[in-house]
C-alpha cells in the first residue's frame, strides 16, 4: 500500500511539473501572439499612411498638371 500511495505522490508531482511547463508554453504563445499583433497593427497604421500621402501627390500633381496647362495657354498668348 505504502508503494501505492509513494507512486501516486510521484506521478502528482510529476503531472504538476508538466502542467506548469504547458502553462509556461502558453503564455510565451500568447506573449508571441500579442507582439506579432501590434506588429500588424503597426504595419497597417504605416500602410494607411502611406496610402494617404500618395493620394496628396496624385492631387498635387493633378494641380501641378492643371497649372501647367494654364502656364502654357498664358505663354501661347506672347508672340515673339
Amino acid at each position: 500500500m505504502l508503494n501505492l500511495v509513494m507512486d501516486f505522490s510521484s506521478t502528482s508531482e510529476e503531472l504538476l511539473v508538466s502542467i506548469s511547463n504547458m502553462l509556461t508554453a502558453i503564455n510565451e504563445v500568447t506573449i508571441s501572439t500579442n507582439e506579432s499583433a501590434e506588429g500588424t497593427s503597426n504595419i497597417a497604421i504605416r500602410a494607411a499612411d502611406i496610402m494617404e500621402k500618395g493620394t496628396q501627390v496624385v492631387l498635387l500633381s493633378e494641380s501641378s498638371k492643371e497649372s501647367a496647362g494654364n502656364l502654357k495657354v498664358y505663354v501661347s498668348r506672347f508672340k515673339i
